[in-house]
């Protein structure tokens, strides 16, 4: 499998495991849960996660690197004062 594809794959696991973790809960959602949304086999997710606490950790990694990336722009502001900055910075997570 390409690079590209084993991505786009991977990212489909972590789109369905974070809606369903978001309906159900962390604990309520089972790997069958996630295997079912995509139609997919146990042996796909286990070539991608270890464990559910794994896609856990990946879903955790993905929303932080996301947000991370919607404030980069806002800290490296050189011209915003650093209260302004941390202002921010609580509005945008609120």
């Amino acid at each position: 499998m390409n690079a590209v594809a084993r991505a786009i794959r991977r990212e489909a696991f972590l789109d369905a495991a974070q809606r369903l973790m978001q309906g159900k809960g962390y604990e309520q959602m089972s790997v069958q849960d996630v295997l079912d949304e995509l139609d997919a086999s146990r042996g796909a997710f286990y070539h991608y996660f270890d464990s559910k606490a794994a896609l856990l950790e990946a879903v955790v990694e993905r929303m932080v690197d996301t947000v991370t990336a919607a404030f980069a722009p806002m800290v490296a502001d050189p011209d915003l004062p650093a209260t302004a900055k941390f202002e921010r910075l609580f509005t945008g997570i609120a």
